[in-house]
């Protein structure tokens, strides 16, 4: 256990010693500073967001019980004057009363209307009070009406439904006089008077836009909904128009307040809305602070890393970039070597270090190679003066002279065979230069297998194929004829039935294609890996000792001439025969490839 800290040191040091030194120096930036910075600021932030949130909430809470506080007092205040009433003996008497006749009770209801009790309750905070009573005797009209009149109401029907005894309720409807507001805030209460017989209630009707108006005042700074189940009666956000239907309500966000409430009659849900700007306010209010801040934790160490960077990196960059470089086979000084800490006294000493180098150059390896061009220049005039001595002009002399003179003696195949030689062993002897043009290069093929057919008779067949288009294209000088050669004296020894060599030559998908097949011996499947795994690594000494030295010979000339881009492959079957196929990307100048 006490070497697991230190194995993990070890294998963090192991991955920074991968890390180049800007990337290190980036990374102490990202580490130590920015996510640093970042942590710190995310808390900072999440804290204010979660104060402020906070104190939407508490003002929420205050909203809500303010306007519950509201509409629980205007209740207060129907009660009271339901009960005022109620205890009015005067008006239960007069709505208990049976008329004999019209004039009775239109005496009694003058009465009851010209009274100062009567008459500061009907005016009372704008609120139209009226009183209702199953007295058949009574008139509907004014102050007073019938139940049987507004029995089938809606609102009748659902303050009898409503055990409470008192309701609380709104309406809109849309028949309504054109003066009259189609939005109604009311409340029915129940009249028990004691010398009153019949059921008897009041309904208060309160002024909706007073009551808006009202809300809209106590609370500005939030959005409120006063709501009754899924429709919203008030709203200090606008939408209180009397003459407009009431909307439903939104889908709540999930920083919505929503407290339901059960003392003010139909009227069971209060809702603020989270107003989620004012955090981002807070931060934008103080954004000359932000930006400070930004400055000093981030902006300032950044440039004091650069300019870190530009005076560590930079200079080992430099010193690096002159590491093994070569000019004129000497080491390359650092140019102006600054600074006089590690990394300065580092470049000085290099640059002592080149110039004891390049002196140990001069001494031994200049002096040296002079004399190994002196030993060059005598032998290539040793090996200059031999070859004056065979003049290849008298191999072609000669045998233009048997051609000659087979000719004369009427001798045609003998000349022509002649002939074929002659341009074979001129192809071999010619090496003005390696690069010659593929139509070319099938000429020496033909004359081989001219050759090679005069040998062997009806027993070897051939066909050339050549794309017109790739006749001047150049390749290695005998690379194709190499492969002709193995494919007739390979493939066809100990092969009695006849024999057929096919040389194509065309293009696909941008390369010039060179197939070689015969139907000779074959080869087999191990001999065809170990030529095809020893044709992708061949180097100039593996010439020295291999049987297949011809085939790898073109091979290596191919891989010099033509680099990596070309491709080399056999198939190949024992007693069907072989066919080679080398691929070799064409270039835009002829002359390239």
């Amino acid at each position: 256990m006490s070497n697991n800290p230190r194995h993990l040191f070890s294998s963090i040091a192991k991955l920074l010693n991968r890390l180049k030194l800007r990337e290190k120096i980036i990374g102490l930036f990202i580490f130590c500073v920015i996510i640093p910075i970042i942590t710190v600021d995310g808390i900072i932030i999440y804290r204010v967001v979660t104060e402020e949130r906070a104190d939407q909430k508490r003002e929420a809470e205050a909203a809500i019980e303010t306007m519950s506080n509201y509409f629980g007092d205007m209740i207060t205040t129907c009660h009271n004057i339901s009960i005022s009433v109620n205890q009015n003996y005067k008006v239960g008497e007069i709505l208990g009363t049976d008329y004999d006749n019209l004039f009775d009770y239109y005496d009694s209801y003058h009465k009851m209307s010209e009274n100062y009790f009567f008459q500061t309750l009907v005016r009372f905070n704008n609120m139209k009070v009226k009183l209702y009573t199953s007295n058949d005797t009574v008139i509907g009209g004014g102050y007073v009406g019938r139940i049987d009149e507004i029995a089938d109401s809606d609102w009748y029907r659902e303050y009898k439904n409503n055990d409470s005894g008192y309701l609380f309720g709104y309406s809109y409807n849309d028949t309504m006089k054109y003066k009259d507001p189609k939005r109604r805030l009311f409340y029915i209460g129940k009249l028990t008077f004691d010398n009153n017989p019949y059921e008897n209630f009041i309904r208060i009707d309160l002024d909706y836009g007073t009551v808006a108006r009202d809300i809209e005042r106590l609370e500005k700074m939030k959005l409120v909904e006063i709501c009754s189940n899924d429709t919203v009666v008030f709203s200090n956000g606008g939408n209180n128009n009397v003459n407009t239907p009431f909307r439903s309500v939104d889908a709540y966000g999930s920083d919505d307040v929503v407290s339901s409430v059960n003392n003010i009659g139909k009227i069971n849900k209060i809702v603020v809305r989270a107003n989620g700007q004012k955090a981002i306010e807070y931060i934008y209010d103080n954004r000359h602070l932000a930006l400070i801040m930004l400055v000093i934790s981030i902006i300032l160490p950044a440039f004091v890393l650069y300019v870190i960077n530009d005076s560590i990196v930079e200079r080992i960059e430099k010193l690096n970039r002159v590491f093994g470089k070569r000019e004129n086979d000497e080491l390359v000084r650092v140019e102006s070597p600054d600074g006089s800490d590690e990394i300065g006294n580092l470049m000085v000493n290099y640059n002592k270090m080149v110039d004891e180098v390049n002196r140990l150059i001069q001494i031994v390896f200049k002096d040296r190679l002079k004399e190994q061009e002196m030993d060059i220049a005598r032998q290539n005039a040793e090996l200059l003066a031999l070859h004056s001595q065979i003049n290849p002009h008298f191999m072609f002399n000669a045998l233009e002279s048997i051609r000659m003179h087979s000719l004369i003696k009427g001798e045609t195949e003998t000349a022509e065979m002649v002939q074929k030689l002659a341009l074979m062993e001129r192809q071999y002897v010619n090496w003005d230069s390696d690069m010659i043009m593929i139509e070319q290069e099938l000429a020496s093929i033909e004359a081989y297998l001219v050759l090679q057919k005069y040998r062997f008779g009806d027993k070897l067949q051939y066909e050339i194929e050549l794309d017109d288009s790739l006749k001047d294209y150049r390749i290695p000088k005998l690379t194709v004829v190499t492969f002709v050669e193995n494919a007739c004296v390979h493939g066809m020894e100990n092969k009695s039935s006849e024999c057929w060599v096919f040389v194509r030559v065309h293009k696909k998908n941008d390369y010039l294609t060179i197939e070689v097949e015969d139907t000779g011996n074959g080869m087999a499947e191990e001999k065809v890996s170990e030529i095809l795994n020893k044709s992708k690594t061949i180097e100039l000494d593996d010439l020295k000792n291999d049987k297949h030295v011809g085939i790898y010979n073109a091979l290596l000339r191919l891989k010099m001439t033509m680099g990596e881009g070309y491709s080399f492959d056999i198939e190949s079957e024992e007693g069907i025969g072989t066919m080679i196929q080398i691929k070799i990307p064409l270039q835009e100048d002829k002359e390239e490839c």
